[in-house]
C-alpha cells in the first residue's frame, strides 16, 4: 500500500519541529547566558588586535578613498596613465597606487596620534594636575563668591542655610558611604589599569599593522563576499542581501565618520573661541566638548555641564560666559554644521534617536551611545522594507499621507475619517477636554431633507384623466 504524504501536513510538521528546536536553543542560551557571555568576552579579548585593525580600517577607509580618487588618480592621469580602468590591463599601476595610498593613510593616522599625544595629552594632564593641586583654593573661591552674593540677598541666604541644616546629615552620610568608597575604588582601578593600558597599546599597534592588509585587500574581500552570497542564495535574495549590506555600510560610515569629523571641528572651534574669551584650561575644556559631542543628542549637554563645573570652580563669571558660548556653539552644530556633514544619514526622527541611544546605551554602555543610532537605523530600515513589500502585495499605498486621515479600509478602498461615520469606531470623539469635562459633542449637521409632497385625491384624479387622454390620442 502506497502512503501518500499530504504537503500541508508535512509543512505544519516541519514548522512545529523547527519551532521546538528554536525554543530549546533559546532556553539553552538563556540558562547559560553568563557562561556564553564569558566565552564571547574571552574570544573577543583573544582577537582584540584584529578587532582594532578592523575598526581602524573601517573608520579610515574614507581617507584612503579620498587620497586615491582626488589626489593619486589625477596625478596618474596627468602622466597619461588611467588607473581607474579595468585592473586587468593596469594591474601594475593600480597596485603601486594602492600601496602609495595605504602608506599615506597610515602616515595620516600616525600623524594624528603623534600630534594628539605630543600636544593635546600633555596639556590635558597638566590641567588635571593643576585642578587637583589647587582644588582647596577653588572651593574657597566658590565659598567667597556665594558669600559675597548671599550678603546682598538675606532671604536667599536664610533659605540656603535652612536647606543646608536640613540636609547636612544626609549629605555627610552620602559622602561617607558613597563618594569616599567610589574615590578609593577609582584610585585602585587606575593603578590596576596600567597593565590594561599597556596591553591595549600593544593591541592597537598590532591592529594598525592588520589594518594595512585590510586597506590593501578591501576590494578583493568585498568581491569574495559577493561571490559567496550569490553562490549560496538565489538571485533575488542575494541582491537583497547585498543591497542591505550596502545600506549598513553607508549608515555606519556616514554617521560614525561624519560624527567624528563634526566633533573634531567643534572641538577646534571651541578652543579658538574660549581662548579668545579667556576661559581657563582651554585645551582640556575643548577636548571634553569635542569628545562628548560624538554622543548623539545628549553629548553636547554632557560636555557643557562638565566644562561649566570645571570653569565654575575657578571663575564663576567665566562659567556663565562659557555656558552661553556652548549653547550658541551647539545651536550652530545642530542646525548648520551637523546637517551639512551628516545630512540625513540615518533617516530617524528625534524620538527614535533618543530611543536608540537609551536602549543600546543601556545594553552596551558608552559604545552603545555611539553605535546605537546607526544600528537602530539599520533595524528600522529592515522593518520598513518588509512592511512596504507586504503593503505592495495587498495593493495598498506605501506613503504615509493617505493614512493620516484614514478611518478604515474596505474592499481595498481607503476611506477618510468622517464625523458622520461610526463604522469601526471611526467617529471623531471630539476634544479630550470636552470628554473629560463631559461636555456634549456637537452633533453633525445632517443634510436638509426636502419635504415630501403628498398628492391630494383631486390631483390623483386629474393625473389619471390626463394619462387616459394621452393614450386615446396615441390610438
Amino acid at each position: 500500500m502506497k502512503i501518500k504524504i499530504d504537503k500541508k501536513q508535512m509543512k505544519w510538521g516541519l514548522t512545529l519541529f523547527f519551532t521546538a528546536i528554536a525554543v530549546l536553543l533559546v532556553y539553552f542560551f538563556l540558562s547559560r547566558a553568563g557562561t556564553i557571555l564569558g566565552a564571547l568576552k574571552s574570544m573577543a579579548s583573544s582577537i582584540s588586535a584584529i578587532l582594532y585593525g578592523i575598526i581602524i580600517a573601517y573608520v579610515f577607509t574614507p581617507v584612503l578613498n579620498f587620497i586615491e580618487r582626488h589626489i593619486l588618480v589625477p596625478i596618474y592621469q596627468f602622466f597619461g596613465i588611467d588607473v581607474s580602468a579595468d585592473r586587468g590591463t593596469n594591474h601594475v599601476h593600480w597596485t603601486r597606487m594602492r600601496k602609495i595610498s595605504v602608506f599615506l593613510t597610515i602616515c595620516f593616522i600616525v600623524g594624528i596620534l603623534s600630534g594628539f599625544f605630543r600636544i593635546v595629552v600633555p596639556q590635558i594632564i597638566s590641567s588635571i594636575q593643576t585642578i587637583l593641586s589647587n582644588f582647596p583654593s577653588y572651593i574657597n573661591n566658590i565659598q567667597k563668591f556665594l558669600n559675597q552674593h548671599l550678603e546682598d540677598n538675606p532671604d536667599l541666604a536664610s533659605t540656603i542655610n535652612n536647606l543646608a541644616d536640613t540636609y547636612e546629615e544626609r549629605i555627610q552620610e552620602f559622602i561617607e558611604t558613597t563618594v569616599n568608597p567610589a574615590i578609593t575604588d577609582l584610585i585602585e582601578q587606575i593603578s590596576k589599569s596600567i597593565i590594561s593600558i599597556i596591553r591595549n597599546a600593544f593591541n592597537f599597534t598590532v591592529g594598525l599593522i592588520v589594518s594595512v592588509y585590510l586597506f590593501y585587500s578591501k576590494d578583493i574581500m568585498a568581491a569574495q563576499f559577493k561571490k559567496m552570497i550569490y553562490a549560496l542564495f538565489n538571485e533575488k535574495n542575494a541582491n537583497e542581501i547585498v543591497a542591505e549590506c550596502r545600506f549598513i555600510h553607508r549608515a555606519f560610515v556616514g554617521f560614525i565618520v561624519g560624527k567624528i569629523l563634526d566633533s573634531i571641528i567643534i572641538g577646534i572651534l571651541c578652543f579658538i573661541c574660549i581662548k579668545i574669551i579667556g576661559t581657563p584650561f582651554p585645551v582640556l575644556i575643548s577636548f571634553i566638548v569635542g569628545v562628548t559631542n560624538i554622543i548623539p543628542f545628549f553629548g553636547p549637554y554632557i560636555g557643557g555641564i562638565i566644562g561649566s563645573i570645571i570653569v565654575f570652580m575657578i571663575d564663576p563669571i567665566q562659567a556663565l560666559y562659557f555656558l552661553i558660548f556652548v549653547i550658541i556653539l551647539q545651536q550652530f552644530d545642530g542646525n548648520i554644521l551637523g546637517p551639512k556633514i551628516l545630512g540625513d544619514s540615518t533617516g530617524l526622527s528625534s524620538f527614535w534617536v533618543i530611543f536608540a541611544i537609551m536602549f543600546f546605551g543601556g545594553i552596551f554602555g558608552v559604545i552603545g551611545w555611539v553605535i546605537g543610532v546607526p544600528l537602530f537605523a539599520v533595524i528600522f530600515d529592515m522593518i520598513r522594507r518588509r512592511l512596504q513589500k507586504k503593503l505592495e502585495k495587498k495593493h495598498l499605498p506605501t506613503d504615509l499621507t493617505p493614512y493620516k486621515d484614514l478611518a478604515y479600509i474596505e474592499d481595498g478602498e481607503l476611506l477618510p475619517h468622517s464625523e458622520t461615520n461610526t463604522k469601526y469606531r471611526a467617529q471623531k470623539p471630539g476634544s479630550t477636554w470636552a470628554r473629560l469635562l463631559h461636555i456634549p459633542a456637537k452633533q453633525a449637521q445632517q443634510p436638509e431633507e426636502k419635504p415630501v409632497q403628498v398628492t391630494q385625491p383631486d390631483d390623483v384624479a386629474h393625473n389619471a384623466a390626463t394619462i387616459q387622454d394621452t393614450y386615446e390620442s396615441q390610438d
